[in-house]
Formats: C-alpha cells, sequence, structure tokens
C-alpha cells in the first residue's frame, strides 16, 4: 500500500496534451515555415519545452519557444482535470496519503496556463521543472520531491503517461504506474485504466 502518490501534471492530471502539441507544431510553423507531422510532435510529450524544441531540430530556439507561448496562451483554461481525478484527490487526501506533482513545466507556465486549477491548495508538494538542473528521465525531479517532501522511497509511487515518467521513476528508486487514461501508450507493471483505480493501492 502506498502512502505517497506523486503525479505527472500533463497528460495525467490535465487532459491539456493535445493542445499543448499542437500549440508547438504551430508555433515551429510559424517561425520556421516547418510543418512537422504531430506524430513527430507527440513524441516530445513529457519533454521540458527546450528539449523538445531541440530534439525537433528547431533553429530558431528563442523565437520558437516565446511563439509557443503565444500560441499556448491562446487555448489559456482549456487545460482541465481528467474526469474522476478531483475526486480522487480529495479521497487522497481523507484518507492521509501524502500527494503531490513532479512535472517537466516551469513556475512561470504554471501560473500562466495552470493557475486555475489552483494546485497549491490540492497537493502537498510540488517539483518543476525550475526547480532541479536535470529533468526527466533522470531521476533527479522525483529525488528532488522526496528530499523536499522529506518521504522515503519505499512505498511511494509515481504515475504518468509517458516513457520519461517512467525512467526517471524507475532511476529513481521508486514505483511506476501508467495513467492508462492517457493518449499515449506506455509499458509498465502498473497500468492504471481509470483514476479511480489509485485508490485501491493505498
Amino acid at each position: 500500500m502506498y502512502k505517497t502518490v506523486i503525479f505527472d501534471l500533463d497528460g495525467t492530471l490535465v487532459d491539456s496534451d493535445y493542445s499543448n502539441m499542437m500549440s508547438l507544431k504551430s508555433a515551429i510553423f510559424n517561425i520556421e515555415g516547418k510543418d512537422v507531422p504531430l506524430e513527430d510532435v507527440k513524441k516530445q510529450s513529457g519533454v521540458p519545452g527546450l528539449q523538445c524544441l531541440l530534439n525537433l531540430g528547431v533553429v530558431k530556439i528563442e523565437e520558437t519557444f516565446n511563439e509557443w507561448d503565444k500560441e499556448f496562451f491562446r487555448m489559456k483554461g482549456r487545460a482541465l482535470y481528467f474526469g474522476g481525478i478531483e475526486d480522487v484527490i480529495l479521497k487522497l487526501r481523507e484518507l492521509g496519503v501524502f500527494i503531490g506533482i513532479v512535472t517537466s513545466r516551469n513556475d512561470h507556465e504554471y501560473e500562466a496556463f495552470f493557475s486555475h486549477l489552483d494546485l497549491f491548495d490540492k497537493f502537498n508538494t510540488i517539483i518543476f521543472a525550475s526547480d532541479t538542473k536535470n529533468h526527466k528521465p533522470h531521476p533527479e525531479p522525483i529525488l528532488a520531491f522526496l528530499k523536499r517532501a522529506n518521504r522515503e522511497k519505499q512505498g511511494a509511487i509515481y504515475i504518468g503517461d509517458t516513457v520519461h515518467d517512467r525512467d526517471s521513476a524507475i532511476a529513481a528508486g521508486v514505483d511506476f504506474a501508467f495513467a492508462g487514461w492517457s493518449d499515449h501508450n506506455v509499458k509498465s507493471d502498473i497500468i492504471l485504466k481509470k483514476p479511480s483505480d489509485i485508490l485501491d493501492m493505498v
């Protein structure tokens, strides 16, 4: 039974993956005139923004990054919790489970795009990309979470929707569960079909 449940943000807690990837695709086209296939863009889901651009061969990094923000900002407020997630969060808190977030978003992106979700009121600890030098799939973000929250690896599980989430958890020495309600398909020993399945593990 898990006493610490750590969530990824995009594609796990929040249904923002499609708008995030479409805004990236639009930004690259607007700045560099390249029509990158959506499939290639989707492969960057869960990767920190700067690395996304590098992986996709973007040359005008700063301009494209700024344009990406503008494109995503046009969709501000559209990012919503997946159905059932808020009920699960409330129940976990009632059960005394320590809950938190480790995300590839930085704190500025949270303020710009996700503040309407009131994450700080719902979760005990949040680690942003801006809190660590290394990012998923490196173990540092999850290890930073455990250190800040004063929680042990034993009894902790990380729930995510990408291979970067899985590999980060494994490298950090905590269990991983795949959020099966996401748009991705990740091999995992633990697969959650719906958010309420989380309650069976605590």
